[in-house]
């Protein structure tokens, strides 16, 4: 049986014992724009809010949003993840 993003989601967030508030606050998205993703099956999310989450969740963002693959965080480099920080904060 196929796992949508949104039960994915929200599988691995309970997995943390995380509320949706927590990941919110970890992941520095809106706590409405988390629940929509969480309970609507058409609700698409970006890119940018799926590293978000995975980074958080310490899951790899291509099995978040795909579930394909390894749930293991990529390894991003040191250099990598500075730039991030600097772009997207």
């Amino acid at each position: 049986m196929k796992e949508y993003f949104h039960e994915r989601l929200k599988r691995l967030r309970e997995a943390k014992s995380w509320s949706r508030s927590h990941l919110a606050k970890k992941s520095r998205l809106d706590k409405e724009l988390l629940g929509a993703l969480e309970t609507d099956v058409r609700q698409v999310p970006s890119w940018f809010a799926v590293s978000k989450l995975a980074s958080a969740l310490g899951t790899n963002p291509l099995y978040l949003a795909t579930g394909e693959g390894d749930d293991k965080p990529m390894h991003v480099s040191s250099r990598l993840r500075s730039a991030e920080t600097l772009w997207f904060s």
